[in-house]
């Protein structure tokens, strides 16, 4: 059986936005954009897998972008957590694995990443993620 967590019913503000590959775990700032989009996720009770679906918009004031454009990126992505068992005084480990997808919207984000990355411009961006989790 499939459970699909609900979608939250309003923007995440800067304090709890998801924020890039954060998947569960709330990405904390102040910055002033605010981050809109749902973080599905389905958990099966056969088989011990969490799947994600992180996809958002970011948006924040023009200034914040240096231009005249209100929306930063969009991003989406599949994210696979295998939860390992430990004793509960070890905490919650897992591995995980996953992808992310970025579309540099805003044109001053395109300038800065060819500031950063040797002149390449790209509006598109690709990312594969893997690692290991801990959680107290």
């Amino acid at each position: 059986m499939w459970n699909v967590a609900p979608i939250p019913p309003a923007p995440a503000l800067p304090s709890d936005a998801p924020g890039p590959g954060a998947s569960a775990t709330a990405l904390r700032s102040r910055r002033p954009e605010t981050v809109i989009g749902p973080l599905a996720t389905t958990i099966s009770a056969d088989v011990p897998v969490i799947l994600t679906a992180p996809t958002w918009v970011t948006v924040g004031p023009k200034s914040y972008w240096g231009g005249d454009q209100n929306a930063g990126v969009f991003s989406t992505g599949l994210k696979a957590i295998v939860p390992l068992k430990t004793p509960a005084a070890a905490g919650h480990w897992s591995v995980y694995a996953g992808y992310q997808y970025y579309h540099l919207i805003n044109d001053n984000l395109v300038a800065a990443e060819a500031l950063l990355n040797a002149g390449k411009r790209s509006r598109n961006l690709n990312l594969f993620q893997a690692g290991i989790g801990l959680g107290f």
